[in-house]
């Protein structure tokens, strides 16, 4: 019982129990002592040479699951910190595209709008609950499609920033409008282009 208490509560259960006892040295209660959670269970008479190579166990056990402890910790903090980081960097990305005055866009491999910045739909007139997983080609003039396609194939190959050629964007009221563009691909944790 004073095993089972001793392992079930946080603040001791990395504490090493030996079990020694000269009454219950059956194979049931040795079995028993073992799955409450002791560490070893001896049975007098204790040989001097046992007793010592099974303490020697058992602290070796306890050295490297408080050394495992130590690193899950580290590890936690580390993980703590690195997403703390990530959302500080994640809200500073997202406050600079929703006030840039750029008209950013994000595009999937097959065009795709994933997403478009605040900006765009000022400038276009364009309702983001509509624009929002259509696809770029609905807003590229008909003329300037052919030239957009072929820079995105490449931009695939090439993995880094290049500017397409200028071309027509339709805005909400139908007219079109020329614009100039630089395209950087977003790339995976393999270096292949993701968007």
């Amino acid at each position: 019982e004073a095993c089972r208490r001793l392992k079930a509560d946080a603040r001791t259960q990395a504490i090493p129990v030996v079990m020694i006892t000269a009454v219950r040295t059956d194979a049931i209660s040795r079995v028993q002592g073992l799955e409450m959670g002791a560490d070893a269970f001896l049975s007098k008479p204790i040989d001097e040479h046992e007793l010592v190579s099974q303490l020697k166990v058992v602290f070796r056990i306890k050295a490297a699951e408080d050394a495992l402890r130590a690193e899950r910790d580290s590890l936690e903090t580390l993980v703590e910190k690195r997403t703390a980081d990530l959302r500080k960097s994640e809200a500073k990305s997202r406050y600079v595209l929703n006030h840039s005055s750029d008209l950013i866009w994000e595009l999937t491999l097959n065009g795709i709008i994933t997403y478009a910045s605040p900006s765009w739909f000022r400038v276009t007139g364009h309702d983001p609950g509509l624009m929002r997983d259509s696809s770029f080609t609905e807003n590229v003039h008909p003329e300037d499609m052919p030239a957009c396609q072929k820079f995105m194939s490449e931009i695939a190959l090439v993995k880094q920033i290049a500017s397409p050629p200028n071309y027509r964007v339709r805005h909400a009221d139908g007219s079109w409008h020329w614009h100039e563009a630089t395209a950087t691909p977003v790339l995976g944790s393999k270096g292949e282009v993701v968007s």
